[in-house]
């Protein structure tokens, strides 16, 4: 009987420990949630942004989806030109992938992309990042970009 016990004990251990769902490390957990874009300087120059754009973190993974160049994105006509679908396609901006967290630096590897040159010629992306409170992330990219995201949920 005591044999019993203790080979049922040590399966339920067992299961406990390689069932139960893998925590994410805990730098990753300080930018989970969901950002939009509030103010971008590229080089010197100052961009705030009304266009609309995500990004979102969660354990382990990111999406982020924006439209991108100055002015308003014009929603298309009714029968919309091949040339007008592209331009407006050319705007919009998606990947999505896996990201790790080391003390301020984020190291984001697309997995899928609107562009498969994203995924061909850029397929990590290694950034700073800082967060101020609760609600403001501020990332610093190697291009030189500053992107500084209100956090929505």
């Amino acid at each position: 009987m005591r044999r019993f016990c203790y080979a049922t004990a040590a399966l339920a251990l067992t299961s406990v420990v390689f069932l139960a769902p893998s925590a994410p490390a805990a730098d990753a957990a300080v930018v989970n949630g969901v950002w939009r874009v509030a103010h971008v300087n590229f080089r010197g120059r100052d961009f705030d942004t009304t266009e609309p754009d995500l990004l979102l973190f969660t354990d382990g993974y990111y999406a982020a989806v924006s439209v991108r160049g100055e002015g308003e994105w014009e929603p298309l006509p009714q029968n919309p030109t091949d040339e007008e679908r592209l331009a407006s396609l050319d705007r919009f901006f998606a990947n999505a992938g896996t990201y790790e967290v080391a003390g301020d630096e984020i190291r984001m590897k697309i997995i899928v992309a609107k562009s498969s040159r994203a995924t061909a010629e850029q397929p990590e992306n290694v950034a700073t990042f800082e967060l101020q409170g609760d609600d403001t992330l501020i990332i610093t990219y190697s291009s030189g970009a500053v992107l500084t995201f209100d956090r929505l949920e």
